[in-house]
């Protein structure tokens, strides 16, 4: 598949301010890479802590899992932290 026509399997909000990304739908590897950037750009305008919030997330790939996990591993290396809330029982866990 093209990135063209790639369709997207999860959409964020994101409330710059309070530094909360909100997901809906189901996150793979594209999707966690996407949600990487949107916590970087967070961290760059000065935030030390970003919350993501899967409450509406269909499910949570392996290997997106695995992306959000070193995503939060190099918050904590920069003494900055990666919160991942999941208040949905049928999200995939790690």
């Amino acid at each position: 598949m093209t990135t063209a026509s790639r369709r997207w399997t999860c959409t964020e909000t994101v409330d710059v301010h309070r530094a909360v990304i909100r997901v809906h739908g189901r996150v793979d590897r594209a999707g966690a890479d996407l949600l990487r950037g949107t916590i970087r750009a967070l961290q760059r305008q000065g935030h030390r802590s970003v919350t993501l919030v899967l409450p509406e997330a269909t499910d949570v790939t392996q290997d997106a899992s695995a992306v959000l996990a070193g995503v939060a591993d190099e918050l904590a290396d920069g003494h900055a932290q990666l919160i991942i809330t999941d208040r949905s029982p049928q999200v995939g866990r790690r």
